[in-house]
């Protein structure tokens, strides 16, 4: 039986170890990465390595879309004054590319929660995105780009990631801050968006979006004050004048909808 292979554009903090997961499955995998001086470290591993920089219009590299599955992990790049068509532009360009190989079963796109912006509301998939930053919009016209393609897909909005070399304690450490300290958080352990990026590649799911966050969600000041104390950092300072929300995003449907299990569903336990 001929293994599966996949396409990670983007091998980094995230795309790196998914790839390693995969090959330890048997999967052969194409990633890319930015840095020529990390395509040894590819090839290292096991993974047959490409350089892309975008944007680049003349990137038309048809061997590494020539894999079952995509998953596209690349940020938008927040200090990108081009964002807003930079990047959608970029994934457009693949997916054109995608389209003439004719081999990918399935499109998974790690999304972001930020295409919601700053509401004040309990958020599923239901509630229509509203963007506030360059950013966000660019993420959310990619979106579109993928649903419009027909390629079946996925698409994932991650809430923040946590993990190694990410620690939440370090992010606001001795901070004070104009916000309220009773927002809840929206986190997800590194281990989690792996494994849901997994399930969705060898699960016949299709055509669906999922906000991916683990489903409890503590008070930025319980959250922040634990996480700053396990590395004896200062906890941040929160407003006591700020009486809004906050939004709460939901996993309710990802759950719902598939046999996907957090590992890490309870932030306040994560583990580095």
């Amino acid at each position: 039986m001929r293994s599966s292979t996949l396409c990670v554009v983007g091998c980094g903090w995230l795309g790196l170890p998914l790839s390693r997961l995969m090959l330890k499955k048997g999967w052969k995998i194409h990633g890319t990465t930015t840095n020529k001086t990390k395509i040894q470290q590819l090839q290292d591993v096991g993974i047959m390595p490409f350089l892309l920089k975008f944007p680049d219009p003349e990137f038309m590299d048809f061997e590494m879309l020539s894999t079952d599955y995509l998953v596209i992990n690349i940020p938008p790049g927040r200090k990108n004054p081009n964002v807003r068509e930079d990047y959608p532009n970029s994934i457009v360009q693949l997916l054109r590319i995608a389209k003439q190989v004719k081999s990918i079963k399935k499109i998974v796109f790690v999304s972001s929660t930020s295409v919601y912006g700053n509401t004040e509301v309990f958020v599923d998939e239901k509630v229509a995105p509203q963007p506030q930053t360059s950013s966000g919009k660019a993420i959310l016209e990619t979106e579109k780009a993928i649903m419009e393609s027909k390629i079946p897909h996925v698409i994932l909005r991650f809430g923040g990631l946590a993990g190694p070399e990410r620690h939440p304690g370090r992010f606001l450490a001795g901070r004070e801050l104009s916000s309220s300290g009773a927002h809840p958080v929206n986190y997800l352990h590194l281990n989690d968006a792996i494994g849901v990026i997994t399930y969705m590649l060898e699960n016949t799911v299709e055509n669906e979006i999922f906000n991916v966050v683990a489903p409890v969600h503590p008070t930025k000041t319980d959250f922040y004050t634990k996480m700053a104390d396990s590395i004896s950092l200062a906890p941040p300072i929160f407003s006591e004048k700020d009486n809004t929300f906050g939004k709460e995003v939901s996993s309710g449907y990802l759950l719902s909808k598939t046999k996907f299990e957090f590992k890490y569903p309870d932030p306040m336990q994560f583990d580095f």
